[in-house]
């Protein structure tokens, strides 16, 4: 049976998701125990299970929150600019600039591995901001912006350069803030496409 609290507080719920979001990028989903995440937190435990049934509900709460947040604003791209070149372009801006200030939300969402221990949830592939991202190239192809492709390539092409430099930044590979990059990634990557 779910617990839910009469009037749950956003500010505690939130706190509960940023101590989880910390742990499962440091210390990954399967070494972090409900008392980690109350320590990091610096609430009961009581106060966690009033939020939530388990850790693992936590899990798909943070992931659903970053996917949500992040879908708002591929939707938001894809409403504020006209053409692919200048969506593409704003959604790799967006995603640099994401990983420059939440690093931490930017692991959790492209590199933990989520079918491990959220085996219900859909993989970030299949998830609405990367659909979104691959709906912009869509449109882009229909309107002969972009060369006639199949979208998964097209999607391989302009957002895999930037996705491996997220990585890479992530991984301390890259030593500059990613948007010192952006006009150069951009460049090459939609050149690939470019009708």
């Amino acid at each position: 049976m779910k617990k839910k609290i009469a009037h749950p507080s956003q500010e505690l719920r939130n706190k509960i998701l940023q101590a989880c979001l910390t742990l499962f990028t440091t210390k990954g989903y399967f070494c972090t125990s409900v008392d980690d995440i109350r320590r990091e937190a610096q609430i009961s435990v009581g106060s966690v299970y009033n939020y939530f049934d388990n850790k693992e509900a936590i899990a798909v709460a943070l992931f659903d929150d970053l996917s949500k947040t992040m879908a708002k604003a591929m939707a938001d791209i894809i409403i504020d600019y006209d053409s692919a070149h200048d969506r593409c372009h704003a959604a790799i801006e967006y995603l640099f600039e994401c990983t420059e200030t939440n690093p931490a939300a930017m692991h959790f969402i492209f590199y933990a591995k989520h079918r491990e221990f959220l085996p219900e949830v859909k993989s970030i592939c299949s998830s609405e901001p990367l659909t979104l991202m691959r709906q912009m190239l869509t449109e882009g192809i229909k309107s002969g912006e972009i060369v006639e492709m199949d979208t998964l390539v097209a999607s391989a092409c302009v957002f895999g350069i930037p996705l491996r430099m997220i990585r890479m930044r992530l991984d301390d590979v890259v030593c500059k803030p990613l948007p010192t990059y952006l006009e150069t990634i951009w460049q090459h990557a939609w050149s690939t496409v470019a009708a």
